[in-house]
């Protein structure tokens, strides 16, 4: 498969899918726990629980984009207590486990 995004206007760019987004979601899980492993293991630099006052996320409102600062965010913030960072007993086996629930701020780009 293979997506066709504009890069500017006169430009397009070809993205080959062949793996689709399984890929990249899982290679940024992988970053955001070195980030954490790095800035709140190591560093102490952020609370190890998700604070809205010290980390600001921000992507642009494209589904790709988005979907890469979740996957980021799931692996950075993957310690979360069930029934008080996330959704508890009946419904945690439907969120991702130990995940928090956090914020991601999106900017138009116009193209």
């Amino acid at each position: 498969m293979e997506t066709v995004h504009p890069r500017q206007r006169s430009e397009m760019i070809r993205i080959k899918k062949k793996h689709g987004p399984r890929k990249g979601m899982g290679q940024h899980v992988v970053l955001g726990s070195k980030l954490k492993a790095r800035y709140i293991d190591e560093l102490k630099f952020v609370s190890a629980r998700y604070l809205n006052k010290e980390i600001y996320v921000r992507s642009t409102d494209m589904n790709r984009t988005l979907t890469s600062a979740i996957s980021n965010m799931i692996g950075f913030y993957c310690s979360g207590v069930p029934g008080k960072d996330y959704p508890g007993k009946k419904e945690a086996h439907l969120w991702p486990h130990g995940s928090e629930g956090f914020s991601i701020h999106c900017f138009f780009v116009e193209l």
